[in-house]
């Protein structure tokens, strides 16, 4: 059976985590308007993988990730986007792994993280080609809102939970 642990009581996961991250971010639907697969990843998103746990960690953030057999196969980043709200990134789970409500765990995890951090909502940004994703965001209660940035790659659908 799998558990759910934040990062910021399991540090020593952190590679995992950087691995997934990885995974997430070459995903094909992300690359669609663009060459996929890159011969490199974008300096950008290796800046990123690279500064984890930032801007996750605590005290205005916090990683989850999804462990069994100590392997650990799931992850999502809890990061501040504003005083009074937080956003939820890169919810990856391994391809052999997801259909066992691990995504939705993850997400309950880091919504309990962002009341407790005293945020008033949570906020998310997917691809429309994201359907599970989707499904999964709207079926916890998060409700379609105004873009919150500014995506030049490709079309973005944006989400919020009031807590």
């Amino acid at each position: 059976m799998w558990s759910i642990e934040m990062l910021s009581v399991s540090p020593t996961h952190l590679p995992a985590v950087r691995e997934l991250v990885r995974d997430y971010v070459l995903l094909p639907d992300a690359w669609a308007k663009r060459d996929f697969p890159p011969k490199r990843l974008p300096a950008l998103f290796e800046r990123e993988i690279a500064a984890l746990p930032l801007p996750a960690q605590p005290p205005k953030g916090d990683i989850a990730i999804a462990i069994e057999d100590g392997h650990v196969f799931a992850t999502a980043l809890l990061v501040p986007f504003e005083s009074t709200a937080a956003e939820l990134k890169r919810l990856y789970v391994k391809p052999e792994m997801r259909g066992r409500g691990t995504g939705r765990a993850i997400v309950a995890a880091l919504i309990e993280v962002a009341k407790e951090l005293g945020y008033r909502s949570v906020i998310i940004d997917v691809i429309p080609s994201r359907t599970a994703a989707l499904d999964l965001y709207r079926d916890i209660g998060f409700e379609p809102t105004q873009a919150l940035k500014h995506y030049d790659a490709h079309e973005m659908l944006f989400f919020e939970l009031i807590l």
